[in-house]
């Protein structure tokens, strides 16, 4: 029986066909859901994407610029370029973007299970292992949402830079391909940098079996993508550094300040990462950032426990198969850019493990060729094909909720009651259903959770609310405070344009048709010395901001 079903998934085909079948059954609920959270500087209000004619922009501005936010430092061209590619095909119809990711996913399952097989593992348990890779229910995050393109994309340059490498050595062109994908890569996903550091792991699991014609392309593809690597981080540090650093915070604090905090909060998040890849069930988008002082806690003492028990099997590993050295350090070099090494903008994220949970994936063939027995395999097989059954059924209900906007967010406040941009999400959802009665009481409370003056977006869309239901006061103080944090947000001046029009203010009215001008003619606008007193000089009824 065995080896009648591993003629059948070694047929590319028949295993592509069983991918994509596969996939089309646990994401197609998605593929009804509209864009939501950051899809909307992604796509929808994001200039960029809608012409090529913006390719300058891509590449000599921040990923989303497109969408007027300037504070973003993130550099991903090629996935702005992806965007406007599908643009080009569904303009704004979700289900096109939703199908593309999907489509991607199920590549990436493929890459996978041939990637298992070029490490001469066990077909059939590279086949359940590829297939546990497609419906685990902590890929939902990057696939099921559109805004988590450049995260599949990215994982595409790195599973096809890695299959190249362990197919060919002894040619020119797969070194020169192979550095033409982690260029792209590089341009579709920061992360993707981390394929400069699995070539040479899988070279070291390799090494014995190479002539010494593919030892010196081993080396030769080692040190190119290396020197890529260098000159991509040089780069990104000075001429393509949008905001003299690399980090991704907004606001600096004890976090972003200190390197072994950092290190010692990844170390106490790891139980995190062990229960979204053994038990993923409470299954949210927006974490709140915790930061762990000290590793005096029962998350602090899990990590270390962890992190000295898979040394001590990785050192056994070492001197044996290597199978669990190859996965631990699979996992930890592709979880690397998100370690804090560097700050970034939360502690832990579920689509951050898109690529690390291959590492623990490679156990499942590795057991495979332990099981030495049809009765073994057998008792193997019934467990895989359990998990498959739960994690499916796990991440067709998660589906179902990134189908539906506001099930996504009724989730999501189940975990997190303090996050602006979570009360911004829910509030459009509520506004885009009509509850506008609704939507103004989730707009004031992201206002309010807007401590550190982040998101003049919420004070804009509150502003919009209140306008639409009547509340002109309201909406120009709303304004206002948008403009009192980001004075150049050249919608908030076409809405005073508005507002003015409406209030029959000619003077205020062509007082910020001249602001729209100059900000399109790149001009800086004083908040304090222009706007303001013009507003409180027309006898506006607004509160001075902060």
């Amino acid at each position: 029986m065995f080896k009648k079903i591993k003629l059948q998934i070694e047929n590319p085909f028949t295993s592509l066909i069983i991918f994509f079948l596969t996939g089309l059954l646990i994401y197609g609920i998605s593929l009804n859901g509209e864009f939501i959270w950051d899809d909307l500087g992604a796509v929808v209000n994001n200039e960029h994407v809608t012409s090529f004619k913006f390719i300058k922009q891509w590449f000599t501005e921040g990923f989303m610029s497109g969408a007027g936010v300037t504070s973003s430092n993130l550099y991903r061209p090629l996935a702005t370029g992806a965007y406007a590619a599908i643009f080009g095909i569904f303009g704004l119809k979700a289900i096109g973007y939703h199908l593309i990711s999907l489509f991607i996913h199920v590549l990436n399952t493929f890459l996978a299970f041939n990637i298992f097989k070029r490490l001469r593992f066990h077909a059939l348990g590279s086949f359940f292992a590829a297939m546990i890779f497609l419906v685990h229910p902590v890929q939902t995050e990057a696939v099921a949402h559109i805004a988590g393109l450049p995260d599949i994309l990215g994982a595409t340059a790195i599973l096809l830079g890695v299959f190249v490498f362990l197919s060919n050595l002894k040619t020119i062109p797969s070194t020169i391909l192979l550095a033409l994908i982690f260029i792209a890569g590089l341009l579709t996903k920061e992360s993707s940098i981390t394929l400069a550091l699995l070539i040479p792991l899988l070279a070291f699991f390799n090494w014995k079996n190479y002539s010494a014609e593919e030892k010196a392309r081993a080396k030769t593809l080692i040190g190119g993508t290396l020197g890529i690597a260098i000159l991509y981080t040089l780069s990104r540090f000075t001429i393509l550094n949008f905001h003299k650093n690399l980090d991704l915070h907004l606001v600096e604090n004890e976090y972003t300040k200190s390197l072994p905090l950092r290190i010692i909060t990844f170390i106490s998040v790891i139980w995190e990462y062990f229960r979204l890849t053994f038990f993923p069930v409470s299954l949210h988008f927006e974490r709140a950032f915790m930061i762990y002082p000290n590793l005096a806690s029962p998350w602090g003492v899990f990590g270390l426990i962890t992190l000295l028990t898979c040394g001590g099997f990785s050192y056994k590993s070492f001197r044996g198969n290597k199978y669990f050295l190859l996965g631990t350090l699979w996992f930890f070099i592709a979880l690397l850019p998100v370690t804090g090494l560097i700050p970034v903008n939360a502690t832990y994220a579920e689509r951050w493990l898109y690529i690390p949970i291959i590492g623990v994936l490679l156990l499942i063939p590795a057991i495979y060729e332990i099981c030495r027995t049809v009765k073994s395999k057998k008792i193997f097989t019934g467990i895989l094909i359990l998990i498959l059954i739960l994690f499916g059924a796990r991440s067709i209900y998660r589906n179902m909720q990134w189908a539906d906007s506001l099930k996504f967010y009724e989730n999501e406040l189940k975990y997190n009651e303090s996050s602006a941009r979570l009360f911004n999400q829910t509030a459009q959802s509520y506004f885009e259903i009509g509850d506008h009665d609704m939507a103004i009481q989730y707009f004031e409370k992201g206002v309010a959770a807007d401590v550190n003056r982040m998101y003049p977006e919420i004070n804009y869309n509150l502003a919009n609310t209140y306008f639409i239901t009547g509340n002109v006061p309201a909406a120009i103080n709303q304004y206002m405070h948008t403009l009192s944090k980001s004075p150049n947000l050249i919608r908030a001046h076409v809405a005073m344009q508005g507002v003015s029009k409406e209030i029959g203010n000619t003077n205020m009215e062509q007082s910020f048709s001249a602001f729209v001008e100059r900000i399109e003619n790149g001009e800086q606008i004083n908040f304090k010395k222009e706007i303001l007193p013009l507003v409180e000089t027309a006898g506006a009824s607004t509160q001075r901001t902060n």
